[in-house]
């Protein structure tokens, strides 16, 4: 377990990038989500303003990119 409490996932080989980046994407967005819980469980809020803002900024750059 990493410091946030998420869990490291694996992945099978991907050869296509955009599926490879998809990926990540995803998982990024996972993180940011968790993150920004576990930081306002311990009510840091200039913390959560700007994962809350990562997260925001990775979603839609998966929408735009058609991923989501």
């Amino acid at each position: 377990m990493s410091e946030t409490g998420a869990t490291p996932t694996t992945t099978t080989a991907v050869t296509d990038p955009r599926q490879r980046a998809r990926e990540v994407l995803e998982h990024l967005i996972r993180w940011a989500d968790e993150v920004t819980a576990d930081v306002c469980d311990e009510g840091g809020t200039c913390c959560e303003y700007l994962l809350d803002l990562l997260c925001k900024e990775l979603t839609g750059l998966a929408y735009d990119l058609d991923w989501l």
